[in-house]
């Protein structure tokens, strides 16, 4: 389960799987050359010269999180979603050899309830994993319907999409800041972990990178040329999203719009002439929503704040109840209730605190959680050192003078407070939090620069 969803699967339910087999190993290093060699001609077209130190260190740690997970998942949990994925996805595999007509079926189907009880197997029925079992069911049968050779490849695509937005951020700003990107985006321990294996979450990070790319290159480097290519890969990375994650779309949608409304004020010189084509912009808006409003009626039923708290408590509250049947770590902020805002907005310090800052290192009751806990109190760290040397009213000075910067923290804060509201569970917030982190980083360590920067600039100017 993750936060804001409601998973009903049916699923052979062993306790122990073997989804890792002896071909795997075979096979590996031949699909770990293979990956090398296509990174060597990725390298040679969308990798600068200055840039390639990063490069294979990057994309060292995705494979590795990627393969790692997967042992993890093998010999310590025996089973998990990701087993679970690429089973449904290895028996739709088998159907395309089989039974063509059958396969065209289950890669039709919206979800796993549109399917024959009697075919239904290791499928979910939710949508959203079942999009996963599609795309793993593509993926076998280039890799021989091996796991680990499967993963590569998802770490691979994310891998991209970072690479993407890390080359899009250096060509906005400055060498100076060229390390805050590359540690952001490629360093965080629990993002290239656990988001580069077959999990929802990799496609998600690695959509968003995608996105914030695309965008940024479209409206900020005005790169209109490639205005079809960018457009497409831009509606890609937000269909992906609305169809796995889609409050992770809502927070994007959320930040974005602040961004843009912000940006109408500075669009002329004129302070008269930027009120105006602000007022102009919202009616353009309204008029768009007042056009789509059947759409957009659709949207905020299916994804309305009550249904979304409704199903956050949900999950929370199941979260919390298996951890507690096996001996996990449960977290608890305290009674809320979901249908009152005012319940909701004073537990909002508790849940960024728990996404961004917990478990704290006496909360950890095992050997991951213990290294999230550590990440965690690194992160705790440098925020307060960052608030303390630069100061508050500089803080704010500097993240809304960059605009793309204030984009960055405006998503990574209401994400963060979604998941700390939904999960309940250390162990799975380590997986659910990973789409904020490099952006939550990525704007403290810019700040922190940024002033040092003009700070140096101030003392030799004098």
């Amino acid at each position: 389960m993750s936060g804001f969803e409601c998973h009903s699967f049916y699923i052979c339910n062993f306790k122990y799987m073997q989804f890792i087999t002896i071909t795997d190993y075979i096979l590996l290093p031949f699909y770990l050359a293979l990956v090398f060699v296509i990174s060597l001609f990725h390298r040679k077209y969308y990798c600068r010269e200055e840039d390639r130190k990063y490069y294979f260190k990057a994309l060292g740690l995705k494979v590795f999180g990627a393969i790692m997970t997967g042992l993890i998942y093998q010999f310590v949990y025996g089973s998990g979603d990701t087993a679970n994925y690429f089973e449904g996805g290895k028996g739709m595999t088998h159907l395309l050899f089989s039974d063509f007509d059958q396969w065209l079926v289950f890669m039709g189907a919206e979800n796993g309830m549109a399917l024959a009880p009697n075919v239904q197997f290791h499928v979910f029925l939710d949508a959203q994993s079942f999009l996963i079992q599609k795309i793993v069911s593509v993926l076998n049968i280039f890799t021989f319907s091996t796991y680990l050779n499967s993963c590569l490849f998802f770490a691979l695509f994310s891998f991209w999409c970072f690479w993407a937005l890390f080359n899009t951020l250096n060509s906005i700003y400055s060498s100076q800041y060229k390390n805050i990107f590359a540690v952001s985006l490629f360093f965080i321990p629990s993002v290239f972990f656990w988001g580069s294996g077959i999990f929802k979450d990799t496609l998600c990070i690695a959509s968003l990178a995608l996105f914030f790319s695309c965008f940024l290159r479209l409206f900020y480097k005005k790169e209109y040329r490639r205005f079809i290519l960018l457009g497409l890969l831009l509606c890609a990375s937000l269909i992906i999203l609305i169809k796995i994650k889609v409050y992770i779309f809502i927070c994007l949608m959320f930040s974005l719009g602040i961004l843009l409304f912000l940006k109408s004020f500075s669009v002329f010189k004129s302070r008269f002439l930027n009120l105006i084509f602000t007022f102009s912009f919202t009616l353009l808006i309204l008029l768009v929503l007042f056009m789509s409003r059947s759409y957009v009626t659709e949207f905020i039923e299916v994804n309305s704040v009550e249904n979304l708290t409704k199903t956050a408590k949900i999950t929370y509250e199941y979260i919390q109840s298996v951890s507690d049947v096996d001996g996990g770590s449960s977290y608890d902020l305290g009674e809320i209730d979901y249908t009152d805002p005012l319940s909701l907005l004073s537990k909002i310090p508790d849940a960024l605190n728990v996404t961004l800052f917990r478990p704290y290192l006496w909360e950890s009751r095992k050997v991951l959680i213990l290294i999230s806990s550590l990440e965690s109190f690194a992160l705790l760290i440098l925020t307060i050192f960052v608030l303390f040397k630069v100061g508050l009213r500089r803080f704010f000075v500097i993240l809304f003078q960059n605009k793309i910067i204030l984009f960055f923290l405006l998503f990574a804060l209401p994400f963060a407070i979604a998941v700390g509201f939904s999960t309940g569970n250390f162990g799975t917030l380590v997986r659910y939090k990973i789409p904020c982190l490099p952006f939550y980083l990525m704007s403290i360590l810019f700040i922190y620069k940024n002033y040092s920067v003009s700070k140096v600039a101030k003392n030799l100017a004098v």
